[in-house]
């Protein structure tokens, strides 16, 4: 078929249930053919597209092979620096990065699923805006694996150059104390 009759048989099927759903009742959808002569027939709208419900309702159930309902939280919390960058533009930044710690954290829960604690990350933002010197600043999480990859997460981080109003004293680096709190649920 080409393409201006694919089209016109198209238009008539559309212009056809356009027709036929203003003239039904409310809550009902007309289906209809691409021939415009067969009358429309009447569908009542959960028959279009069910949707399976829960039998609590809308509470959301556990996973049948055992993986979290929920995602897990992980929240900022103190952050000290030294001057130089704003502390919002660093802590936007450390939002933004989330998905990194989420991913580490993610790995410990599947060893313990109840893990939670702080974790502290001290580092130091060269001139450039990269990252140095990233370690554990005084963690409370019971996983050293986790703390060690977020760690690592942190020190894999850049930051805007320190420069202008951004410069740090004298013209050099930036020391900076992230505390990010992190539970299951």
């Amino acid at each position: 078929m080409r393409g201006g009759a694919a089209r016109s048989i198209l238009a008539c099927a559309f212009a056809a249930a356009c027709a036929a759903s203003s003239s039904g009742p409310a809550g009902w959808v007309s289906s209809a053919r691409a021939d415009a002569s067969v009358s429309a027939e009447l569908l009542p709208l959960d028959s279009v597209a069910p949707r399976e419900r829960s039998p609590e309702g809308s509470q959301r159930q556990p996973s049948p092979e055992g993986r979290r309902a929920t995602a897990p939280r992980i929240r900022l919390g103190v952050v000290e620096a030294t001057r130089g960058i704003p502390l919002e533009v660093i802590r936007r930044i450390l939002r933004q990065s989330y998905g990194r710690f989420r991913l580490c954290y993610e790995q410990g829960l599947a060893r313990r699923p109840k893990l939670e604690g702080n974790v502290e990350v001290g580092f130091v933002v060269e001139r450039d805006g990269r990252t140095s010197r990233s370690r554990d600043g005084g963690s409370t999480l019971p996983d050293a694996a986790v703390v060690r990859c977020i760690v690592s997460a942190v020190g894999g981080l850049s930051f805007p150059r320190l420069e202008g109003d951004w410069a740090a004293p004298e013209g050099g680096t930036m020391r900076v104390l992230v505390q990010l709190r992190l539970s299951p649920e």
